[in-house]
């Protein structure tokens, strides 16, 4: 037979009242039987805790010490069941998240702070990661959700993913650039400008929809320089270094010094994944992340369409 929390409830009972009947009373048990769970309690450690007699009780010297360190066992004890609990709610841990900034940047600011304010007791990390070191990330379980343009199903069967945003690609060019007044871009322009050929390394997929997929026949670059972030393309172009193409939500972020001019002639929409483990299921700080992006995502996508119906306007 070993100590069990009972025989420490039990003894601070008897601790606080200095009476077996009061105690008894209060933890709704029978005298009887309280006395014996503390002769059990003195007889597992060997020691005398209490003095007792017909007519009181006292702690004895041991018994005071073994008081303080009761109360603080017990402390432990609801604070380790309420921990628990919280967790079960998804209320403590830690949350990891891959991203790229381009795409996340219109909601994961507004996700981040709400998913704070329900849950502060969650630390949250967060990466900067291209899409390819994400899917290795998640595999590997260094990170628990990630934000990503690429995503094969068949390729990944232990991971999910959900296509939270939709975006189309864009040409960049200098505000002042012979270009910068046309409605659209077309192919056969490449080939007269120099190129800032963005995101073979960060974005892979959007590097081999456009500068692969157009070709040497279609353009041949003046210049080659191939920033890792879009932030340095975009600030090359707006020094009137090249233009370069970028995924639509560029011109949210970037809104000066560059003109966004639509490929009308590309209809592939550039999708957004938000992807997590087949075995996160039931994780609630996953799952309760993911519920606020989804969320978000819906609200940024609508107002993403006012805003885009309010720009075709301007330029009609």
């Amino acid at each position: 037979m070993s100590i069990e929390l009972r025989h420490i409830r039990y003894f601070i009972a008897v601790a606080d009242k200095l009476n077996f009947t009061e105690a008894a009373r209060s933890l709704h048990i029978a005298q009887p039987s309280l006395s014996l769970q503390i002769q059990d309690l003195e007889r597992l450690i060997a020691v005398s805790l209490l003095q007792r007699n017909n007519r009181s009780v006292k702690l004895t010297p041991a018994g005071e010490v073994f008081l303080v360190e009761a109360r603080q066992l017990l402390k432990q004890a609801d604070l380790a069941v309420a921990n628990t609990l919280k967790a079960n709610r998804g209320e403590i841990g830690e949350l990891c998240i891959g991203f790229i900034y381009v795409a996340a940047k219109g909601f994961l600011p507004s996700v981040l702070n709400q998913f704070h304010q329900q849950y502060p007791d969650v630390m949250v990390n967060i990466k900067h990661m291209s899409n390819v070191d994400q899917i290795d990330a998640l595999q590997n379980n260094q990170i628990d959700v990630g934000f990503t343009r690429v995503f094969n199903t068949n390729a990944y069967a232990d991971l999910l993913a959900d296509c939270i945003t939709q975006d189309t690609l864009m040409v960049a060019v200098p505000e002042n650039h012979p270009l910068a007044s046309q409605s659209s871009f077309l192919p056969e322009q490449f080939k007269d400008y120099p190129i800032v050929p963005y995101a073979r390394a960060e974005s892979p997929l959007l590097f081999q929809q456009v500068w692969e997929q157009f070709g040497p026949a279609t353009f041949t670059p003046h210049k080659v320089i191939e920033p890792y972030m879009l932030d340095t393309a975009l600030m090359l172009v707006e020094a009137g270094f090249g233009i370069t193409v970028v995924p639509g939500c560029a011109r949210f972020i970037y809104p000066q010094g560059v003109k966004f001019l639509p490929l009308d002639f590309l209809t592939n929409a550039l999708n957004l994944y938000l992807v997590r483990r087949k075995d996160s299921i039931g994780n609630p700080n996953i799952d309760a992340f993911v519920k606020l992006v989804k969320s978000e995502a819906s609200l940024e996508s609508e107002a993403g369409l006012k805003s885009e119906a309010g720009l075709k306007t301007v330029m009609a």
